[in-house]
């Protein structure tokens, strides 16, 4: 969380005319707040479908949503009327004055989250809001049963008594990683993938502006959650060559935006980092290896990680002699469904 200072600016000669000045403006605005009709603004949330093959359990959730209406000149409207749980939001109705609005949307926020968000932020605030990173392994703790944090935003639409509702797409503020594995057909015995981890991953980002994602806190290398907890033991089997597209699911893990700079070094990126054990005929050995993000598992041509996509990294071990070695690697994005 960046800590915003407070600079505060005294001119002691013209003190007065500065103080006259923004009490004016202040009174005008608050007269233009409350001119034109009531109307009972809704909103209609556009989220995942649950047709959706991309999600996991909890990414299709919603819980509670903060709603923040603000009218033509920046001023909050509901101020008093933030919080509405999922349940209740298709019947939930706000009172507006008719005019231009700029609405957003945030489901599914964390406690310190929402705590911010209660504090009633400006719109400028609210735009510039950055997650917590020391809440990031919690929130992705509680995804399956909370929800994946997401927002969106309808700016400068016009309310009236005939036009009262406001379509706004929500959209996930992380992506997924998932990691798939596979071995060809001479790798004949029992390959055990016992850890991977998720390095460089994004543990904070903005809730609307992604500009310059990469200027974020880079965190430790953060565990994936492997799909079974002693080890994915991978069955899936290829011939050599690889061609066909069988794999065995063994991880995921989240993480927010990571847009790379230009120029990026191989600290910037996301990297896979695995470990494998392989026993064949009663002998154990270990391997590690590293998997970038990219089309050819190089770390210069690694993708940027944005928000409310899935990338599925995928990789297959072959034999070389007596070594284990790993080709293959392709990285497929894909997206959350909308609608």
């Amino acid at each position: 969380m960046n800590i915003r200072g407070i600079y505060k600016k005294i001119y002691y000669i013209i003190f007065f005319t500065l103080s006259s000045l923004t009490m004016l403006s202040c009174t005008q605005a608050e007269v233009l707040a409350t001119t034109g009709e009531d109307v009972n603004m809704a909103i209609n949330l556009q989220t995942r479908s649950l047709s959706d093959e991309n999600a996991l359990t909890g990414e299709e959730t919603l819980t509670n949503v903060y709603v923040f209406i603000y009218n033509s000149n920046y001023m909050l409207e509901n101020g008093s009327d933030l919080s509405v749980t999922a349940g209740n939001l298709a019947s939930k109705r706000w009172v507006v004055k008719e005019g231009i609005k700029h609405v957003y949307v945030i489901a599914n926020p964390d406690a310190e989250l929402q705590t911010r968000l209660a504090a009633k932020p400006s719109r400028q605030e609210l735009l510039s809001m950055i997650t917590n990173a020391s809440s990031f392994d919690a929130s992705v703790s509680n995804i399956p049963t909370k929800g994946i944090l997401m927002a969106g935003k309808a700016e400068s639409k016009q309310i009236t008594q005939n036009t009262a509702t406001i379509d706004i797409s929500l959209e996930r503020k992380m992506a997924r990683v998932d990691f798939y594995l596979r071995k060809e057909a001479n790798v004949s015995g029992s390959l055990v993938v016992k850890s991977v981890t998720l390095e460089n991953t994004r543990k904070a980002g903005k809730l609307y502006d992604e500009t310059n994602s990469y200027t974020y806190p880079i965190a430790n290398i953060n565990t994936a959650t492997l799909t079974t907890t002693s080890g994915v033991v991978v069955t899936a089997v290829t011939s050599a060559p690889a061609t066909d597209n069988t794999y065995t699911f063994v991880s995921y893990n989240y993480s927010f935006t990571n847009k790379l700079g230009s120029p990026f070094v191989e600290t910037d990126v996301n990297k896979l980092n695995i470990t494998i054990a392989y026993t064949e005929s009663g002998y154990t050995m270990t391997y590690n290896y590293v998997l970038y993000l990219s089309t050819n598992n190089t770390y210069g041509s690694s993708l940027s990680i944005v928000p409310n996509s899935v990338y599925q990294v995928k990789a297959t071990i072959y034999k070389e002699g007596i070594t284990l070695s790993v080709n293959g690697v392709t990285t497929i994005t894909n997206s959350f469904v909308i609608s």
